[in-house]
């Protein structure tokens, strides 16, 4: 049998432009959240980002900036690597 919309007090209303957790789509993401950030952290990064509120998702971007810093380092470190082994290896073929 299929019933009315009947109105639940305990249940939160859901209000045009909210916004909803990433980890529980169920869960609207407001102060409630102990991941909530009241102040947005500082940063053009964050700046009308609807995510900047998250504690969690603001530390995985930072993170993400991290690793991207640390992979350029790195792919920098191959480079010259492999440019070190190539001059070895024409050093050992001209006799010196």
């Amino acid at each position: 049998m299929n019933e009315p919309y009947i109105e639940k007090p305990d249940t939160r209303q859901v209000q045009e432009g909210d916004m909803f957790c990433y980890r529980d789509a169920n869960r609207v993401c407001d102060s409630t959240c102990v991941a909530f950030l009241v102040v947005i952290p500082d940063g053009d990064d964050y700046t009308e980002q609807p995510w900047a509120r998250c504690h969690v998702l603001v530390n995985e971007h930072r993170q993400g900036k991290h690793l991207t810093v640390l992979a350029s380092i790195g792919a920098e470190m191959k480079k010259q690597f492999h440019i070190n082994q190539a001059d070895m290896k024409r050093l050992r073929g001209s006799g010196f």
